[in-house]
């Protein structure tokens, strides 16, 4: 019954989790990209840390761009930095 719930739990943390895969960087090199919901980038950050720890990890793209927010209520607020999901990292 024990190994069950920790079966359970574990799935349900890997349904949150962001996603990585290896891609060719912006200088031609092998790097990772990590994708992850767009409204929290921290995800991203924090798989490149799990990924790379102790070494450290080095940004290619950040994933945030230019664009237009729109707030809960419904505004539109143009030329805003907007965080596309993703972030490209090499580890050092």
């Amino acid at each position: 019954m024990n190994g069950v719930k920790q079966l359970l739990a574990a799935a349900a943390l890997a349904a949150g989790c962001a996603t990585t895969q290896t891609v060719i960087g912006p200088d031609g090199q092998p790097a990772l990209l990590v994708r992850c919901p767009r409204n929290n980038s921290y995800r991203c950050t924090a798989r490149a840390y799990r990924v790379c720890n102790p070494a450290g990890h080095q940004v290619l793209d950040d994933g945030n761009r230019l664009g237009t927010m729109i707030t809960p209520n419904g505004y539109e607020i143009p030329n805003q930095m907007v965080f596309h999901g993703y972030i490209v990292f090499r580890c050092r």
